[in-house]
């Protein structure tokens, strides 16, 4: 399917002559939902909250205007927004991005970790000559 730059947005708001209970069931019903579940039930609490849910997003003009109908013959009134597309010469490319983490971690360098430090071998007796047999 493809990608567009439409997502539908509800916000509780009802259409007339519905009340909240006749609504539920029918989103219920519409979003394959069931309300014995509890964690059918919270998220249908959510969306019947007076805050803006949004339904689906990345849809294509059509597709946004097909969910808004269906969701008015359920009862409920939302609305199909578009989004703006992130112009591609503001994001930067993931390789950049990458580099520039890893430029910043604390432990590049300037941090000596006690596993990379060896003992002063300038200060002790030579391996060789304390290995020689004293015959």
């Amino acid at each position: 399917m493809k990608k567009g730059n439409y997502r539908v947005v509800f916000s509780g708001q009802l259409s007339a002559g519905n009340n909240a209970e006749e609504v539920a069931i029918k989103l219920a019903s519409l979003f394959s939902l069931d309300l014995n579940n509890h964690a059918h039930a919270t998220k249908l609490a959510k969306l019947l909250s007076a805050r803006p849910v949004v339904i689906k997003q990345g849809l294509t003009k059509q597709a946004a205007l097909n969910y808004k109908a269906a969701m008015a013959n359920a009862g409920a009134i939302c609305s199909v927004q578009y989004i703006n597309e992130i112009p591609a010469s503001t994001s930067q490319p993931q390789e950049k991005r990458v580099s520039q983490r890893r430029r910043h971690r604390k432990d590049r360098r300037s941090v000596q970790r006690n596993s990379s430090i060896l003992p002063d071998r300038r200060k002790t007796a030579d391996r060789r000559q304390a290995d020689k047999n004293p015959e």
